[in-house]
C-alpha cells in the first residue's frame, strides 16, 4: 500500500540528491529571497506589512518544473488519493508542502553527500517552505502596505522573548527556525529521517509556529497602532526638519516654533484643540480631559509675561529642551516625521526620578505651580501626571502647528 513517500519516490525517481541537487534547491531559495527590492529588504529587514513579499504561481510552477522536473497534477492526483492526506486540510494537503519535506528527508538520508551537504539541502529546503509559509500568512494579514512608522515602533516595542527581537532580520529568525527543524536532535530530526508517519503533523507544526509567532508580533503591532501616539501622528501632522538636526540649527529652531506658540497662546480657542487635549491626557496617567484643560486654559488667560511670566519661561524651556536633545540624539525620531517616537522619549524624561537636567527640573518646578493654581489639588500624585501632561500638550501643540494652520 503506497504512501507519501512512495509516491514522492516514484514521481521523482529521476532525482539522485548529490551536489547537483544541492546546488539547484540552493540557487531556489537564494533567488526567491532575492527575487527583487521588496524581498531583498524584507529579509534582511526586521518591518512587519512594509513590504510585499508574495509567493506567486511562478514561483510554485519554478519549483515543480525547474526543481523537482515532475507533473504538479499528477503527483498531486495521486498523493491525494491516500487516505493519509486529508484534502480540506490545505496546509498539510498543500502538494508543495509535502514535497518539500520530502525533499528535506532526501537530503538528510543521502549517501551522496557528506553530514554537511546533508545540513545545507534540508536547511535550504525548510527555508523555501517557510518562506511560502510566512509570505502567504504576511499577506493575509495585511492587504495594504503598513506604515513604516508604525513598523519600526513595534521592532523597537519587542523585547528579547520576541524572536525576531533576538535574530535582528526575518532572514535570520527563519534560519533559526529550519536549524530547530533538521538539525540532529531538532524538532523533527528524526520523524524527516523516517518519513514513514506524522508527515501532516511535520508541515501543521511548521506553518503553525510561524503563524503563531506572526500572530504575537501583530499584536504588539495592534496595541502600537491604537496607542495615543500613533492617534496623534494620524491626524496627518508632520514636523519637517531639514535633515539631521546640528547644535548650530537649535536657536533658528526654537524661535522659528517659540513665535508660533506666542501668537496662539492668548487665543484659548487656537491653542486648545481638543482632540490633542484627549489623545495627550490618555498618554499619562492618572490624567483627565477636564485637568489638563484647566491648566491649558491657565496657560491662555496668562500668556503675557505681565500676566504671569512662568507661561512663556515654560514653553521656552519646552522647545528648547526638545531641540538641545534631538540635536545631540538624532535616533530619538525613527524618521523626520516621527512625532509619537519623540513624545515617548519626552514623556519619560519628564517624569524620569533621576534626573539632573537644569532644563527640566525648572519646567517642572514652574508647571507644577500652575497645576496647583489651575486645579486647586495638591494631590502629590496627581500634580506630576498633569504636570507632564501639560509639558507633552505644549510640545505637542507646537509641533503640529503645521496641521492646524490649515
Amino acid at each position: 500500500m503506497e504512501n507519501i513517500k512512495s509516491v514522492m519516490d516514484r514521481h521523482c525517481k529521476h532525482l539522485t540528491f548529490d551536489k547537483s541537487m544541492l546546488t539547484r534547491v540552493q540557487a531556489y531559495q537564494m533567488q526567491f529571497a532575492n527575487k527583487n527590492e521588496a524581498h531583498i529588504t524584507f529579509f534582511g529587514g526586521n518591518l512587519m506589512g512594509v513590504e510585499a513579499v508574495r509567493f506567486k504561481p511562478e514561483d510554485r510552477n519554478k519549483w515543480f518544473e525547474e526543481v523537482l522536473e515532475v507533473d504538479e497534477t499528477a503527483l498531486e492526483d495521486d498523493l491525494h488519493a491516500l487516505p493519509e492526506v486529508v484534502t480540506h486540510r490545505h496546509v498539510s494537503s498543500d502538494v508543495m508542502n509535502l514535497s518539500c519535506v520530502w525533499v528535506i528527508h532526501k537530503f538528510l538520508t543521502s549517501d551522496k553527500l557528506n553530514d554537511d551537504q546533508k545540513y545545507d539541502g534540508a536547511m535550504a529546503s525548510a527555508l523555501i517552505l517557510q518562506y511560502k509559509f510566512i509570505t502567504s500568512i504576511m499577506t493575509n494579514m495585511f492587504h495594504w502596505s503598513a506604515d513604516p512608522i508604525i513598523a519600526q515602533a513595534t521592532y523597537a516595542a519587542l523585547s528579547k522573548r520576541f524572536g525576531l527581537k533576538v535574530a535582528g532580520t526575518w532572514g535570520e529568525l527563519l534560519r533559526q527556525r529550519a536549524d530547530d527543524i533538521v538539525r540532529k536532535g531538532g524538532l523533527h530530526y528524526q520523524r524527516l529521517v523516517k518519513f514513514d508517519k506524522d508527515i501532516d503533523y511535520i508541515v501543521n507544526d511548521i506553518q503553525g509556529r510561524i503563524k503563531s509567532f506572526l500572530n504575537n508580533i501583530r499584536d504588539v503591532f495592534e496595541i502600537v497602532r491604537h496607542s495615543p501616539e500613533m492617534q496623534i501622528r494620524n491626524f496627518g501632522s508632520t514636523i519637517e526638519l531639514d535633515g539631521e538636526i546640528k547644535i548650530r540649527d537649535t536657536t533658528r529652531m526654537v524661535t522659528q516654533y517659540r513665535n508660533y506658540l506666542l501668537e496662539i497662546l492668548p487665543d484659548r480657542n487656537a491653542f486648545i484643540i481638543n482632540e490633542l487635549v484627549g489623545v495627550i491626557a490618555k498618554t499619562v496617567p492618572q490624567m483627565t480631559n477636564d485637568l489638563l484643560t484647566k491648566v491649558l486654559t491657565y496657560f491662555a488667560n496668562n500668556a503675557s509675561v505681565k500676566a504671569d511670566p512662568r507661561v512663556q519661561r515654560i514653553c521656552d524651556l519646552v522647545l528648547q529642551h526638545a531641540f538641545n536633545h534631538l540635536a545631540t540624539n538624532p535616533d530619538t525620531m525613527l524618521s523626520k516625521s516621527d512625532l509619537p517616537g519623540l513624545i515617548r522619549k519626552m514623556r519619560n524624561l519628564y517624569q524620569a526620578s533621576r534626573t539632573t537636567n537644569p532644563m527640566i527640573l525648572e519646567m517642572r518646578e514652574l508647571t507644577e505651580a500652575i497645576a496647583k493654581v489651575a486645579t486647586g489639588s495638591k494631590n502629590k500624585v496627581l500634580i506630576p501626571a498633569i504636570r507632564n501632561a501639560a509639558l507633552l500638550y505644549i510640545l505637542v501643540r507646537a509641533f503640529t502647528y503645521n496641521h492646524y494652520r490649515k
